[in-house]
């Protein structure tokens, strides 16, 4: 994997803050809580990406 060496901050609505935390922690019951949030984020800013790339590739 490579190194975590870049933050994003993003800003959000409180309620939604707290239904995405108990989603990823329904969905992702083995991830530590202390890194859940990190790791779910991480995991859709990846696929978003690739998805990404795919369609480029694609057209």
């Amino acid at each position: 994997m490579p190194r975590m060496d870049a933050h994003i901050h993003v800003k959000i609505n409180a309620d939604l803050k707290k239904r995405f935390r108990q989603a990823a922690e329904e969905l992702n019951p083995w991830l530590p809580k202390s890194q859940l949030m990190s790791n779910v984020i991480r995991e859709l800013i990846t696929d978003y990406v690739k998805r990404w790339e795919k369609e480029k590739n694609n057209s």
